[in-house]
């Protein structure tokens, strides 16, 4: 809970940084259109943190698989990779993305969930060190800063590696293409 607050406060933070006219390009809204993140991940369970650190460099691409404009509504897929001291995380992701097209805020706001595999190694001495390929789940909230930039609080729910809880919340910023 505490790692979402953060989120929305850095999410909110960066939308007051923003002109209340930051408009989203038709570019979002097509298929094929393609999205590169960079961010930080910072995983919830101390043990993972201990091997991992805090604040771990991922990357991610995305892609718009299908667009239903008049309910301003795309589905993407993404690959990322997370990955530092004695974890990996490959997360492959369906996403239901939803943009606030009344902009009651001022600000171009996106929210949305979805579900994945998860491909996790955690090599330490109470883990076999085995990738393993799981099923996860996340949320995400966002704000487009530009036509082509954003930013975005992504919180994975993993599924167990072992006896361990890989989860964490991924901020990151994009850029379309």
């Amino acid at each position: 809970m505490k790692h979402l607050l953060i989120a929305a406060g850095l999410v909110g933070a960066v939308a007051l940084t923003t002109t209340a006219n930051a408009q989203v390009s038709d570019l979002a809204q097509k298929v094929g259109s393609s999205s590169f993140k960079i961010g930080s991940y910072n995983p919830d369970k101390p043990v993972v943190r201990n091997g991992a650190g805090k604040n771990i460099f991922n990357f991610e691409y995305e892609t718009t698989i299908q667009s239903v404009p008049e309910r301003n509504e795309i589905s993407t897929l993404s690959v990322g990779l997370i990955e530092r001291g004695d974890m990996r995380i490959i997360p492959i992701t369906l996403s239901q993305i939803t943009r606030d097209n009344k902009r009651t805020s001022g600000y171009d706001w996106f929210s949305g969930y979805g579900v994945g595999l998860y491909a996790i190694r955690i090599d330490n001495a109470n883990t076999s060190g085995n990738t393993k390929v799981m099923p996860g789940m996340h949320v995400t909230v966002g704000v487009n800063l530009t036509s082509r930039s954003f930013v975005e609080a992504r919180y994975h729910f993993a599924g167990h590696y072992e006896t361990i809880n890989p989860s964490g919340l991924n901020i990151s910023y994009g850029t379309r293409f």
